[in-house]
């Protein structure tokens, strides 16, 4: 998690500041949606486009804002608004849900139904200053890549001494490191832990069990156009951690893209299809699935082809053991197991 320095902002916020996101809408289109969850879910994928360049080196060290007690823990309860779902997940993992005051457009979906009344703020793209300043906060999160910050919002953080907390969440062990940030923030510090151990509790599991021959996996994070899980990622680690070899690996970092002639060279034995927020997999009879099984692959072949549409398998949370867990099962199932999640 990066807070962008005093230095990096300008000296005083707009005089007029307006929002910048187009009119709410109760329910975005369903299209759109899934869109904006694939986005939203792999954090490369998110900042590539914004920043047009990858980021090297090694990752910045995390730091707590600067008003932070000698205990580590906020003189008063902090006012967070966050943009980014995978951290909002995070802070109700460490049972922060009482400093939320306002979250991003697509987080609706993940939340109780105690937060969806939350005041909606925006997201990566398009900030409603208006509601951010009545929401009065004094730590906001964002997923950005470190030059495409938009001025107008690091004015807002200066003029309304607010935190502006820029999060990395490319690897599980930046899970770790924002998780326990987040943690001192809100003064939850026992409660981060405690989801840290269980998270890497599950890890250890996984890792005792992994198989002497491992099965090829391709995970695909969308259909059209067809993008897999490469490397360097968090979700690569998910696979592996699960006990499989991720084969999209091979086609690069990040989040590359594939025809069907390549998925197919590939010869994937396990294949796994995101569709967060659709209906639920119907199995081999799926339609959706129809020309995934039309392949001459292993994976067709044996019928371990798996539609997941639980949108919070694809956010980098505490609850990654828990996605890893599930993955293992789909590639290993038991002789009594069902069908996909």
């Amino acid at each position: 998690m990066r807070i962008v320095p005093q230095h990096a902002r300008s000296p005083a916020a707009p005089t007029a500041l307006r929002s910048t996101c187009l009119p709410h809408r109760p329910a975005q289109p369903r299209r759109a949606l899934l869109r904006a969850f694939t986005a939203l879910a792999f954090g490369a994928l998110l900042l590539s486009p914004l920043a047009g360049c990858r980021r090297s080196g090694k990752p910045q060290a995390s730091r707590a804002p600067a008003d932070l007690n000698r205990a580590g823990q906020s003189p008063a309860a902090p006012r967070i608004v966050c943009t980014v779902p995978a951290v909002t997940q995070m802070l109700l993992q460490i049972g922060a849900a009482n400093d939320l005051k306002g979250v991003s457009t697509f987080d609706a979906p993940l939340l109780p139904k105690s937060l969806r009344r939350l005041p909606v703020v925006g997201d990566y793209e398009h900030i409603d200053y208006e509601t951010l300043t009545a929401l009065k906060p004094t730590v906001i999160i964002i997923q950005i890549a470190p030059l495409r910050v938009p001025p107008a919002l690091s004015s807002f953080a200066a003029a309304h001494h607010a935190q502006l907390l820029n999060v990395s969440l490319s690897s599980l062990a930046d899970i770790v490191r924002e998780s326990r940030l987040l943690g001192r923030i809100t003064g939850r510090q026992t409660q981060a832990a405690a989801a840290i151990a269980r998270m890497q509790r599950q890890l250890s599991q996984l890792a005792a069990q992994r198989p002497a021959k491992p099965l090829r996996v391709v995970y695909l994070i969308s259909r059209e156009p067809m993008l897999a899980v490469g490397a360097h990622n968090f979700q690569d680690q998910i696979i592996r951690a699960a006990g499989g070899i991720n084969i999209g690996a091979r086609l690069g970092s990040g989040y590359p893209t594939l025809n069907r002639e390549t998925l197919v060279q590939l010869k994937p034995q396990v294949l796994v299809i995101d569709a967060p927020g659709s209906l639920a997999s119907q199995g081999a009879g799926d339609p959706r699935l129809a020309s995934f099984f039309s392949l001459p692959t292993p994976a067709a072949k044996t019928g371990r082809i798996y539609l997941l549409t639980n949108m919070k398998y694809d956010l980098p949370t505490l609850a990654v053991g828990s996605t890893a867990l599930r993955l293992h099962k789909l590639f290993y199932p038991s002789p009594t197991a069902g069908g996909a999640p």
